[in-house]
């Protein structure tokens, strides 16, 4: 009965220190100026802090891009639980608007 009840103390709290840890994840930033034709980005950046913390980012970035242009301008955030998955996103989309004439690229401290 004894190692019963020690069997199942040691799975109980094996299952709380999994469900403590968060995982990584990956996420940049963009926005498309169609006003000025820009393309704002961030650099690939990462996070222990959950999914609520990339829901504030979402909001924050919005308002950062509708402060800095006020119509026609998208504003993205992409994430990922994988680095480079997240880092090879982020080169494609750099490659792709620089090699473009129409936008002027812009990395954003944000």
């Amino acid at each position: 009965m004894k190692i019963v009840l020690l069997l199942f103390t040691v799975v109980t709290l094996s299952s709380f220190m999994l469900i403590k840890k968060e995982k990584t994840i990956y996420y940049f930033c963009t926005s498309k100026i169609a006003s000025n034709k820009t393309f704002l980005s961030t650099e690939v950046k990462s996070t222990t802090e959950g999914y609520n913390f990339i829901k504030e980012k979402i909001n924050k970035w919005s308002t950062f891009i509708h402060n800095k242009s006020s119509n026609h301008a998208t504003s993205d955030i992409n994430y990922y639980d994988d680095s480079l998955k997240a880092v090879n996103e982020f080169n494609y989309e750099q490659k792709y608007y620089k090699d473009s004439a129409k936008f002027h690229v812009e990395t954003v401290n944000f």
